[in-house]
């Protein structure tokens, strides 16, 4: 379901009202100090600086919800930043974007990271996330103890380019990040084990 599809790139790229022509930053997280939201909207604050046709979907709720608002507000940036609250749609929100943004303080393993590039999104990571999470070569792991300008020069070196998008799910599924690939590969592993009980 997250495998990259163009009618469902453009149909939600409709109902939020976004062109097509526009950079699109996505995160999903819930809003609390882990996830830095308040670096986020730095980080989005220089993109926009540079690209005035830019936006940014935030999907969660939180304690933090509420701060981050009035911080979207102080820097004029609401028309650009949209909050999209607690989603069942996660899947095809993933489709409208261009880059995901992560620039968490400190993760494990988060399954959104596995999403967002199954999705063919070029994705930038803190690299205070475990380095497996990058699957693809479009995928960067960047650290926060720099400038948020830092992260959006990365961001902006990004070039729209939709027909490779469906490849994103391909090399993750070659990376192993498919159900039906794995339960045939334990299959073949209990069938060796009984083999050679």
């Amino acid at each position: 379901k997250f495998k990259f599809n163009i009618d469902v790139y453009k149909e939600y790229r409709d109902k939020l009202k976004i062109n097509e022509d526009s950079l699109v930053l996505g995160h999903v997280g819930r809003f609390d100090k882990q996830k830095n939201h308040e670096y986020l909207i730095d980080i989005f604050n220089e993109v926009h600086k540079k690209n005035k046709n830019s936006y940014l979907l935030l999907i969660g709720i939180g304690e933090l919800k509420n701060e981050i608002e009035l911080k979207v507000k102080k820097l004029n940036l609401s028309n650009n930043v949209i909050f999209l609250g607690l989603r069942n749609d996660t899947e095809k929100l993933y489709q409208c974007m261009d880059v995901f943004v992560l620039p968490s303080l400190y993760e494990g393993f988060p399954l959104v990271c596995v999403e967002a590039q199954c999705s063919g999104l070029k994705c930038i990571f803190s690299s205070n996330i475990s380095p497996e999470t990058k699957l693809l070569d479009t995928t960067i792991l960047f650290p926060i103890d720099v400038p948020a300008e830092e992260w959006a020069n990365k961001i902006l070196e990004y070039k729209k380019n939709i027909t490779n998008r469906k490849n994103g799910y391909i090399n993750v599924v070659k990376k192993g990040y498919d159900l039906n690939s794995e339960i045939l590969r334990f299959q073949e592993m209990l069938e060796d084990w009984s083999m050679n009980k």
